[in-house]
């Protein structure tokens, strides 16, 4: 697919009687051009999100050696660009921070950086030496930290899937093993959706709130659905509670079930429970199938779907919590396992990050006002000037948005550079005032996922040992392929003559 989209750009090499060796250097041109060509035509409007992650690969000169590769890209309105792919000598903070900020000088993009966004491991996250404190260091300014919602939601899975099942000493879930060798056996047109009692009791409510929310998102949103096991889990979570999915009831047959693929343990149980009458489960089993089951469909999914929106990320983190506690007369286990891990990730209630919540539509005006009217006055107050990333005080489910505003706050206006000059008028009037419509624009531009770096890793780890052994050939490779992804999306052969004939 490569070889022949790389037709659409230049000469059709299958029509010239080369050599193996010219065939080779022209096609090295050829993605040592396009390389050049991408970076000279890149244009970006606004302030920038850079992201960054790694992934310890085999080496690309072959033989058992590995390398640590770190994935570097930039967000904005509407556009992602893959910046570099280099190789470190570790996955240090260090080595992270300077990779980012040579690939920011190489493109010339270090004064449009305002944000960064990262997975919330040590290694980033360290007061001295995490890659997001080096890198403000290194580019001399502050960024802001727009923490990766979707990392802290596997980390809240994790722990909720770890209490409700027991440790496990490996690395693959014994359970799904079992079920995925057992598959060819179930008969498909024989699920059972969940009868649990509390569904039609203390549950009630929040069963239909998340029948309305899948329905929903499948049928308006079907453009914020990027990977298929998004959507699958939207059609399993209506079929769990008796509903069925605008496209009919299938099942895809089950995949990877490590514990790294995070997303396995909400579509393994999932269906565990609808088959549970055709597989057999210990009691233990069943029990723990059925309150994560719950868990997922009742609170988890719409926390995870609604993650990606910049401007809801406060007030989001407020309802998870308030569900959470509000489950406790559910499962206590469920319930204190996911506030606990929630606790260690309260970026976005930080002072600096709670201002976000002003562009959202679900906050109200009167939260809206009360947010201003603190903003006027801890303006000026000793504060202003000190870091706020992330809420520490205590009893965070009594607070609300306007609480957790303080004196750092001002700190998002100054680094995205927006204009206060709506909160001069009336709430009401917001919408009409040229610089809160900036201000919306510009925050809902913002990524608070890290999803894109993980794009770059995976593009990475296909091209690890293609083509070309060599270091400045593979990033003018990866270079090369997300450009033809993006004017490919679909990689078929139909779509590859049409664009040649454009």
């Amino acid at each position: 697919m490569l070889h022949a989209a790389a037709s659409t750009y230049g000469q059709d090499l299958s029509s010239m009687p080369l050599s193996a060796s010219s065939i080779h250097r022209s096609r090295s041109q050829h993605r040592r051009k396009a390389a050049a060509q991408a970076k000279a035509t890149f244009v970006s409007t606004g302030p920038l999100v850079i992201h960054f992650d790694g992934k310890l690969l085999p080496a690309i000169s072959g033989g058992p050696e590995r390398e640590d590769r770190v994935a570097i890209l930039v967000t904005g309105y509407e556009m992602e660009k893959i910046l570099a792919i280099p190789k470190v000598a570790q996955g240090t903070g260090e080595q992270v921070a300077r990779a980012a900020t040579e690939a920011l000088q190489e493109w010339n993009l270090r004064d449009k950086v305002a944000a960064m966004s990262f997975d919330t491991t040590a290694a980033n996250t360290g007061r001295i030496n995490g890659a997001c404190t080096l890198l403000q260091q290194k580019l001399e300014k502050d960024l802001l930290w727009l923490a990766c919602r979707h990392h802290i939601l596997e980390v809240i899975c994790g722990d909720v899937f770890k209490k409700i099942f027991g440790p496990s000493s490996g690395p693959n879930v014994e359970l799904f093993r079992r079920f995925q060798e057992y598959w060819p056996k179930i008969d498909q047109a024989s699920y059972r959706p969940c009868t649990d009692s509390r569904l039609f009791g203390d549950l009630l409510s929040l069963k239909c709130e998340s029948v309305a929310f899948c329905l929903n998102f499948l049928t308006a949103n079907t453009d914020h659905l990027p990977r298929d096991d998004y959507k699958e889990l939207l059609e399993l979570n209506l079929i769990f509670l008796g509903e069925i999915p605008p496209l009919g009831i299938h099942f895809r047959t089950p995949g990877a079930f490590h514990h790294a693929r995070w997303m396995s343990k909400l579509l393994y149980v999932l269906k565990l429970n609808l088959f549970q009458d055709q597989f057999r489960l210990t009691k233990r089993e069943s029990s723990a199938c059925m309150e994560f089951g719950l868990f997922v469909v009742l609170i988890y999914t719409k926390a995870w779907m609604t993650s990606p929106q910049s401007c809801d990320a406060p007030i989001n983190d407020l309802t998870l919590i308030q569900s959470l506690l509000d489950y406790r007369t559910a499962s206590d286990a469920v319930s204190s396992s996911g506030i606990r891990a929630i606790g260690r990730h309260l970026w976005y209630l930080g002072q600096e990050l709670t201002p976000l919540a002003l562009f959202s539509d679900k906050v109200s005006d009167e939260v809206k006002r009360r947010m201003a009217v603190r903003l006027n006055e801890c303006e000026g107050q000793s504060g202003t000037e000190e870091r706020s990333i992330t809420y520490n005080g205590k009893d965070i489910s009594a607070k609300t948005l306007d609480q957790l505003v303080g004196p750092a706050s001002h700190r998002f206006f100054q680094v995205l550079q927006i204009d206060k000059a709506f909160m001069r008028c009336d709430v009401n009037s917001w919408s009409q005032q040229i610089s809160y419509q900036q201000g919306k624009k510009l925050v809902k531009s913002l990524t608070v996922i890290n999803d894109s770096a993980e794009r770059g890793i995976a593009l990475a780890t296909n091209f690890n040992s293609s083509l070309t052994k060599r270091e400045d050939e593979k990033q003018y490779l990866f270079q090369v392929v997300e450009m033809h992804r993006k004017r490919l999306p679909k990689p078929t052969k139909s779509a590859a003559l049409g664009a040649k004939t454009d």
